[in-house]
Formats: C-alpha cells, structure tokens, sequence
C-alpha cells in the first residue's frame, strides 16, 4: 500500500527524482494525506452503512427489546466510525504542521 500512495504521489507531480528511497518532508506529508484521506472515505461509507443497518434493526424491531439494543449498538459503533474518519482527516494536518514550520 505504501508503494500505491507514493506512486500516487509521484504522478501528481511531487518530484520524486531517483525513486521512493529519496523522499522529502513534503512528499512524506503527500503520502499521508493522501492516505489519511483514503482513510477518510472508507470509515464514512462504513458509517452511513451502519446507519442504514441500525435504522433498519430499528424498523424490523417489532419493539422487542433485543432487537432495539442491537439496533442501538450498531448506531453507537457507525458514531465511533465518524469520530474516526475525522480523526483520520485530522492527523496528516497535525503532522505535517508539526514537521514544516512556517
């Protein structure tokens, strides 16, 4: 995967002469943001999908109690995905102004 992303870098234009061994500061943030971005979209899809699986628990219920706890656990786990992609998001931008002072 680490080849993929900086692959992904070198075609957007980063300047990678020589191959990944010679990488810089700015193509390290590069790869990580795009990382934290793919990161980003695959913990917001499972999210929404865990809402619908939730709201359709809820619906399918037929008010028994079990069935709303399940229902109310897969509501909760797609609320722990979305705090992770933000935090996925977050990331990169707190390392790379961390490694680059303006």
């Amino acid at each position: 995967m680490y080849k993929y992303f900086a692959q992904s870098a070198v075609s957007d234009g980063v300047g990678i002469e020589g191959g990944v061994s010679n990488l810089s500061a700015e193509d390290v943030i590069n790869i990580l943001n795009r990382a934290g971005t793919w990161m980003f979209n695959i913990f917001l899809t499972v999210a929404v999908i865990a809402i619908l699986v939730a709201a359709f628990r809820y619906l399918t219920s037929g008010g028994k109690t079990e069935n709303v706890s399940s229902a109310t656990r897969a509501l909760i786990y797609a609320v722990v995905a979305i705090a992770l992609a933000l935090l996925s998001a977050s990331i990169p931008k707190l390392v790379s102004s961390l490694v680059i002072r303006s």
